[in-house]
């Protein structure tokens, strides 16, 4: 993000943006302890040939929930952030239109009229 984005997004935005940063550094620690854990299995005698299984459902049950949240959080930033911009743009058509003056009608109509009946 661009420091002339985050002027214009919202605060929300930017907290949002902020915390799926962090989640993501601690999805990528989460899967770098993942393989440490792993390994040191491996290095006690583990098979994980044998026990594919097992070590899938060890990364899907520790990993996948951080990687999960992480894209939820950048996807929720990015949704307050389109919120935002139609909002604004809301308002601004709002203000535009109060400065716009009402066209009075076509009163050639009624003269029209006026002479036709004479």
């Amino acid at each position: 993000m661009k420091s002339s984005d985050m002027e214009k997004a919202p605060k929300l935005t930017v907290i949002i943006y902020i915390c799926a940063t962090l989640m993501a550094i601690s999805t990528i620690f989460i899967i770098y302890k993942s393989n440490v854990y792993i390994s040191d299995l491996v290095k006690e005698g583990f098979d994980p040939k044998k026990e594919l299984v097992e070590v899938i459902n060890y990364y899907l049950v520790t990993v996948i929930p951080f990687v999960f949240y992480t894209i939820s959080l950048i996807t929720l930033g990015y949704i307050v952030k389109k919120i935002d911009y139609i909002t604004k743009g809301k308002e601004e058509i709002k203000e535009k239109s109060i400065y716009l003056e009402r066209v009075p009608e076509n009163k050639d109509d009624e003269i029209d009229e006026f002479f036709s009946n004479i």
